[in-house]
């Protein structure tokens, strides 16, 4: 269900609204859950010591790797795709309810409907915790990848290599 067909005829049915906002929470809840493995797993990749060159205090302040840059970037996204999700799901948990009246879920569609994109701005602002979520993602890639690829052995690099380039003919 989209957000077009909560409103049809600037209609609102409280059990479609109803459905749509348990749907939405069940997929921020799994999106929160995915960010905070994926966090994990960068905190995890930026402890592994041959990560980084500065191991002492001395040279603390010395350039990071290309590596440690892109899981920096994939802890950013990932905590801020965590973080809107929970706010969220804070904000629209009240909307599920049984006592929530249909005169409320229609003021707040209303309230977002633009007579012009419609209801754009909502759906991005929905869509952000997937966004942000599947940059983290890809930002880790990144990350593991010029890990295997720029300090490794050129057998590690044709193993890594042939996997990825398999993967991706598998994926597209």
């Amino acid at each position: 269900m989209s957000l077009n067909e909560l409103w049809v005829d600037q209609l609102t049915l409280k059990s479609r609204c109803n459905a749509f906002f348990v749907k939405l929470n069940e997929q921020w809840g799994q999106h929160i859950v995915h960010a905070s493995i994926l966090l994990n797993a960068n905190v995890a990749f930026l402890a592994i010591p041959s990560n980084d060159p500065s191991n002492n205090t001395a040279t603390l302040l010395a350039a990071r790797t290309s590596a440690q840059t892109a899981s920096y970037l994939s802890v950013l996204t990932s905590f801020a795709s965590m973080m809107l999700a929970l706010l969220l799901v804070r904000k629209h948990k009240a909307k599920e309810s049984a006592t929530e009246k249909v005169h409320s879920y229609h003021g707040y569609i209303s309230l977002h409907y633009k007579q012009n994109r419609g209801f754009e701005g909502l759906a991005i602002i929905y869509s952000l915790p997937y966004a942000l979520l599947t940059w983290a993602m890809g930002t880790f890639l990144i990350a593991f990848m010029l890990m295997c690829f720029v300090k490794s052995t050129p057998t590690v690099r044709s193993i890594t290599g042939i996997a990825i380039a398999l993967i991706c003919g598998f994926v597209i």
